[in-house]
């Protein structure tokens, strides 16, 4: 019983292990990436383009919320009042209900125009009516008024044509700009460190590659001392120095392998793909692609057109502009002009033919005046507004200066990196070539460890 138990036990252990094994297999995977898979990684998935997709996002819903002035209003109401309460007097009745419900349309235009259409009805019924002669002072049926009427009001100084409404969406639309432009800048900065860190991964791949080969080299070095050795060409010392140079290449490639992986985690983060992926640089055979370099006037030119930061500063400014604008229209008192015209219908029993003669005219025209005598706040906001421009444009001519220095610079040191480039590949191959010449005289005998060590540093 007790061995049935345990081979059971094993059995269950060994199928654990299976379905560990084979969701570790599924949850890795060896990813090959290119450029072009890169970038489009960046624009579907990429943490940091999520991040700025969704802050533009945000700039398009203040855009339609600055145009919730311009929204149109509707209003629905309705009441009903049972008054019984005592009175001085009983000349009106004992008691009165009356009910009203309502509707209305509010809207705004872009010239700062409001108006609004509104509905109002109204039931009255008194109980309780003194009685003259057997007569009623008072009607005890219902009476019925429905009134109809349109209104319109009109800034002439603060607001006048809607310039401050119009200036807040325009304000809005800028930031939106703006917000597109520093979007497709942050996707193009992220693009950047992406393509950036996957070359320093490439590089590190292929000194992985050399350091390996730098092994090989070592070994080989290491094997023939040995037999030079046992033939009585070489001495022990010999033996000793390739040895200590094979565990030196040994450890270079260690230490190699520790920043290819530093590198592919990085990438790894900014991409957003799993801990458990394995990356590996599509373009192992690097090429030097920089031979015609623009002039640093057509690179200036082209930054300062395409940069995304830069124009959405530029939107910065136009914003400004537009907000100190209507800041100094918000200095000004109210003053609007309203009117208001109004038919209604006033009858007893019945609400039906009271809505069929609703023709009795009125209307009302006026002006209305609000002037703050201190007026600390917009006096404050035209301030407030006058420093931020005077800040953006700052902004916007420091950002021009440090594009146009460091695209002087880039090209500078790109002419120089080609230069050393070039020098470095021609001192590879003699250096190769020196190190394998000096390898055949060092099987004849006719060389050192010393010499093959440091050719092999060299190189």
């Amino acid at each position: 019983m007790g061995v049935k138990l345990l081979s059971l036990r094993w059995i269950l252990i060994f199928l654990f292990l299976i379905c560990f094994l084979a969701h570790g297999a599924e949850a890795s995977e060896n990813i090959v990436i290119g450029r072009k898979a890169i970038i489009e990684r960046i624009i579907v998935s990429a943490p940091e383009a999520l991040i700025a997709k969704e802050d533009l996002g945000i700039a398009e819903a203040s855009v339609l919320s600055s145009k919730s002035v311009f929204d149109t209003n509707l209003d629905l109401g309705a009441d009903h009042t049972y008054d019984k309460s005592k009175r001085s007097s009983t000349f009106f009745g004992t008691r009165q209900d009356t009910t009203n419900w309502n509707i209305g349309l509010s809207k705004g235009f872009q010239s700062g125009t409001r108006t609004s259409i509104d509905w109002s009805n109204q039931r009255i019924r008194l109980f309780g009516v003194p009685t003259i002669n057997g007569a009623n002072i008072f009607p005890t049926e219902p009476t019925y008024e429905s009134t109809v009427s349109f209104s319109v009001t009109q800034p002439l100084l603060k607001n006048f044509a809607g310039k401050v409404d119009r200036a807040s969406v325009d304000s809005a639309k800028h930031a939106l700009e703006g917000a597109d432009r520093l979007t497709k800048h942050k996707m193009n900065t992220i693009a950047y460190r992406a393509l950036l860190a996957y070359w320093q991964l490439a590089i590190a791949y292929n000194n992985v590659a050399a350091w390996k080969l730098a092994v090989l080299d070592a070994q080989k070095f290491y094997d023939i001392s040995l037999e030079r050795k046992n033939l009585g060409t070489a001495e022990e010392t010999d033996v000793l120095a390739a040895e200590a140079n094979l565990i030196n290449r040994k450890n270079g490639l260690s230490e190699a392998e520790i920043i290819e992986s530093g590198l592919e985690n990085e990438l790894k983060i900014i991409l957003g793909y799993d801990s458990a992926d394995t990356l590996r640089p599509a373009d192992k055979d690097l090429k030097f692609i920089h031979s015609d370099l623009p002039h640093p006037d057509d690179f200036i030119a082209a930054a300062l057109a395409k940069r995304g930061d830069y124009l959405a500063q530029k939107a910065e400014v136009e914003k400004s502009e537009i907000v100190l604008v209507s800041a100094k229209n918000k200095r000004w008192p109210e003053l609007d002009l309203t009117g208001t015209f109004a038919l209604n219908e006033l009858k007893t029993s019945s609400y039906t033919n009271t809505l069929g003669d609703i023709d009795s005219p009125s209307w009302t025209v006026g002006m209305q005046l609000s002037y703050p005598l201190e007026n600390r706040t917009a006096r404050a906001e035209k301030k407030k507004s006058q420093h931020e421009k005077a800040k953006a444009v700052i902004q916007l001519k420091n950002l021009e200066n440090e594009i146009t220095n460091t695209c002087t610079e880039l090209i500078s040191r790109l002419k120089k990196n080609i230069e050393v480039v070039n020098n470095s590949k021609e001192a590879e191959s003699l250096q190769g070539k020196k190190l394998s010449l000096e390898m055949e005289k060092y099987k004849l005998g006719r060389s050192s460890s010393e010499v093959i060590i440091r050719y092999q540093d060299d190189r």
